[in-house]
């Protein structure tokens, strides 16, 4: 293998997380309007940031689950107030609750996507609202496919346990199945042993060490840090505060605290894009993020890609 020439990139799966985003906006819209018979139009953020609809959807869902104050218009400190509560409430209904800051601050607005989501599945459960249809396409016979006609007696009626039927059961009816008959071919085809050649395995480590990250085009790293559960671990890990840091040539020190599953997502992104994690007793204890040179001169165009990607997948309509 050269090691100067760069290992191609896997092409990212197609996935929009803005489309994907409104439409959980429009489906958490219509749940609400739903269980409570209210007529909510345009976005969802504001009409929830006061915590008064959500109480009424938990309250909803279990009766007197949560103590609000309703209003039309509330202050910051009786709308966090009603959030702290609907998010204690939701801890004991069994859904993930998310941190009234998601809401308030427009830091994480899928998480309350999750949480009504969760609410949903158990008002279904409970019988608040009526379990969803499944419509399935009736089965039709491809073109081609060979039929018969089969005639024969009707079906008969269906009648309850002591009681004779209440319709005549007619004497003969017709109904097309599928020829079920196999078809029989014959190829005069001469088999051919074959022979499986195993393909060379790349490690993770040559594949790290080989990738330009440099030539990863700029559309596919702003849907990577966009993605929600590595978005959400960049901001933990203060991924734009550290790259302020690596620009100015000091020390990026990640301290111990955030959820582990979204720093782990984090760290292996660091990772990739070639930065070095050392354990470190600095500043009580946490992991320096080390940087060769070309690094540190890449991590001005990181910023300007995060920057992008923290307005694409924070800020969505």
């Amino acid at each position: 293998m050269n090691p100067t020439k760069g290992i191609s990139y896997p092409r990212p799966l197609v996935f929009k997380f803005t489309r994907d985003v409104k439409f959980r906006k429009r489906h958490a819209r219509d749940f609400i309007n739903k269980l409570l018979g209210t007529k909510l139009q345009g976005d969802l953020e504001p009409a929830l940031k006061s915590g008064v609809l959500l109480a009424k959807v938990a309250n909803k869902v279990k009766d007197n689950s949560v103590a609000f104050k309703d209003g039309d218009k509330l202050d910051l400190a009786t709308s966090k107030s009603n959030l702290v509560n609907f998010a204690k409430a939701a801890k004991n209904l069994g859904v993930f609750a998310f941190r009234p800051g998601d809401l308030l601050n427009g830091h994480h607005f899928p998480a309350v996507l999750r949480t009504l989501g969760d609410l949903e599945k158990l008002a279904i459960k409970g019988g608040k609202l009526p379990a969803p249809k499944v419509h399935y396409p009736a089965l039709r016979v491809s073109h081609g496919v060979p039929t018969r006609t089969v005639s024969g007696p009707g079906p008969k009626a269906k009648a309850a346990k002591g009681k004779k039927p209440a319709g005549k059961t007619p004497a003969t009816a017709s109904r097309t199945e599928v020829d079920v008959e196999p078809t029989k071919f014959n190829y005069n085809y001469k088999h051919y042993p074959t022979r499986h050649v195993r393909k060379a395995v790349v490690s993770r480590d040559i594949y790290v060490k080989q990738l330009k990250v440099e030539s990863i085009p700029e559309a596919f790293l702003l849907k990577l840090m966009s993605e929600e559960t590595l978005h959400h671990g960049l901001i933990v890990i203060g991924f734009k505060q550290g790259l302020e840091l690596i620009k100015a040539g000091k020390d990026y020190i990640i301290p111990p605290r955030g959820s582990v599953a979204h720093k782990t997502v984090a760290f292996n992104f660091l990772e990739f894009l070639g930065y070095k994690l050392i354990p470190t007793t600095k500043l009580g204890g946490g992991h320096l993020v080390a940087a060769d040179a070309s690094r540190k001169a890449y991590a001005a165009s990181l910023l300007k890609h995060f920057e992008n990607a923290n307005k694409t997948a924070l800020h969505l309509q």
